[in-house]
């Protein structure tokens, strides 16, 4: 690899750090919710949803849980 492409790739790096500090800065985070996750669906439309995959509705469940936990940083306490 020729030292040129080193030192472009480093350059490349260097400016998307740069770009995305910038647009961190520029777009606070302000999307968080403080607030506790929706009622979940009924038992019996989680079941047609997941056509019979329990595992599969677990885990897209404790997903959408998790989401709820940490935001942005903080911990968010689930009641």
């Amino acid at each position: 690899m020729p030292e040129r492409w080193r030192i472009a790739g480093y350059g490349l790096v260097f400016v998307l750090l740069l770009a995305q500090g910038t647009f961190s800065r520029m777009h606070p985070r302000d999307w968080q919710a403080d607030r506790s996750p929706q009622a979940l669906p009924s038992v019996r439309a989680l079941t047609l949803m997941g056509a019979g995959e329990t595992e599969m509705v677990a885990t897209l469940l404790a997903l959408r849980l998790q989401t709820f936990d940490a935001q942005a940083g903080r911990t968010v306490a689930l009641r």
